[in-house]
């Protein structure tokens, strides 16, 4: 295998019905600069066709997600609102101090935000309506 920023395979974890399938979701932090080898891995390999990268505007400029020809990219920003609050991926990773309240705080609202909340639920959607070999971002890293 290919080395690729926390990546991993997400099938065969167990639902309430049954276990995701295999060879159909990935996560991973950001895909950026890839070589010709990890590009091919995800493509030719994986045949992943779709990227969701859940990563803030700021991220994605700073480390644009390699793409290639044919592949569904999507940004979602899930953090928007959470940001309003002082909330941050950003902050908890920069964070000097106690970190523990900054990632709880972070943790929270990466999924009660109407952002977030929004966003999972386009993510999931396009899961269901359209299942193809999906590779989803969080965090820069």
């Amino acid at each position: 295998m290919v080395e690729l920023t926390n990546f991993r395979s997400l099938g065969g974890y167990a639902t309430a019905d049954g276990q995701i399938k295999k060879g159909m979701l990935y996560r991973g932090g950001q895909i950026f600069d890839l070589s010709t080898q990890q590009v091919t891995f995800l493509r030719d390999h994986l045949g992943i066709s779709r990227i969701v990268d859940f990563r803030s505007t700021a991220e994605r400029n700073q480390y644009p997600d390699s793409v290639w020809q044919g592949v569904d990219y999507e940004p979602v920003d899930v953090l928007v609102d959470a940001k309003k609050s002082g909330v941050s991926i950003e902050g908890m990773i920069n964070n000097a101090g106690d970190i523990s309240q900054v990632m709880l705080a972070t943790y929270a609202r990466l999924v009660t935000s109407a952002s977030a909340q929004k966003g999972y639920r386009q993510f999931l959607t396009a899961l269901v309506a359209d299942p193809q070999p999906t590779f989803f971002s969080l965090l820069c890293r």
